[in-house]
């Protein structure tokens, strides 16, 4: 399967400031002002307050950034554990045991695991024309929105994202998504298409509230974290003004929440329409919650 599988998609981009400012989302080099502000001409996306954490300067003396990317792979290793992360958490799409070739009674143990992965890479390449053009099809769906959405989402929160390069496993067995915060990669089903750019995003932003808490407060993330970033992955991706174009396939409703998150949604829904910052309205969300948590950074 490596001789066959396609080079990955490079959407690393460097943006200059400078006076002839050229978009990092679409490449513009055209401006247009309002109200103050410098926005692209081509696809509107507001220029002159974009994020400068990563900056560096060049040899012209020009500030440069890195914008972030996501690399999609294909990995049965990774499949692996998301089989067992699928399993413990009842997150498997139907006929995941047709996809795969075999079936678990309960969890993965430990000493199947060797015996699994051999049928997953037997799987792989059962499944691995499938796998590769919905690798092609992913990146292509993420490319037109990848640096909107993450200079959008730092831009809002203030707050650099925790690493540069991102991974996006594609897999078989899978029902959406997952994150894995320390290892900076996410695990997604490889059929997704219209929705895919919005579990892409949620699942990255998840990874970001984990490391936004963990700086900001002085108790590190928990499983009450875990619960409220559901519930505000969901506020910022399709109700803030500018990240929601990213998302235009998604509407919002409160139905969208399972039941054991509509009651933390309800409670900071408020919270979220008067906000005058990110960090106000986390703070205050968990105070409204009645989750005591010490903010320790300014």
């Amino acid at each position: 399967m490596e001789k066959t599988e396609l080079k990955t998609l490079n959407l690393l981009n460097v943006f200059h400031f400078s006076k002839n400012m050229s978009c990092p989302d679409c490449g513009c080099k055209e401006t247009i002002t309002d109200s103050g502000e410098v926005f692209c001409k081509k696809c509107g996306l507001e220029l002159d307050d974009l994020p400068i954490f990563n900056a560096s300067k060049n040899k012209n003396g020009h500030k440069v950034i890195r914008l972030n990317e996501i690399t999609f792979e294909i990995n049965p290793e990774k499949e692996l554990y998301a089989l067992r992360l699928g399993l413990k958490n009842n997150k498997l799409r139907e006929k995941w045991q047709h996809l795969l070739g075999f079936n678990v009674d309960g969890l993965l143990k430990k000493e199947l695991k060797d015996k699994a992965l051999i049928l997953i890479k037997k799987a792989f390449e059962k499944h691995s024309k499938d796998l590769l053009r919905s690798k092609v099809r992913l990146q292509s769906n993420w490319g037109s929105i990848n640096n909107k959405y993450f200079i959008e989402i730092e831009k809002y929160l203030r707050f650099n994202w925790p690493s540069e390069e991102f991974k996006c496993y594609l897999s078989l067995c899978t029902k959406f998504g997952f994150h894995n915060s320390p290892g900076k990669f996410i695990i997604i089903q490889h059929e997704l298409n219209s929705i895919s750019n919005y579990v892409i995003g949620h699942e990255l932003f998840h990874i970001l509230f984990r490391a936004y808490i963990d700086k900001h407060f002085k108790e590190k993330f928990t499983q009450k974290d875990k619960r409220i970033s559901k519930v505000v992955a969901v506020f910022v991706l399709l109700r803030h003004d500018k990240i929601s174009k990213c998302f235009p396939e998604m509407d919002f409703s409160f139905n969208i929440f399972a039941d054991e998150y509509k009651m933390i949604a309800n409670k900071i829904w408020p919270l979220w329409k008067e906000q005058e910052s990110f960090k106000e309205f986390i703070i205050n969300s968990y105070d409204e919650l009645n989750i005591k948590k010490k903010w320790i950074s300014y």
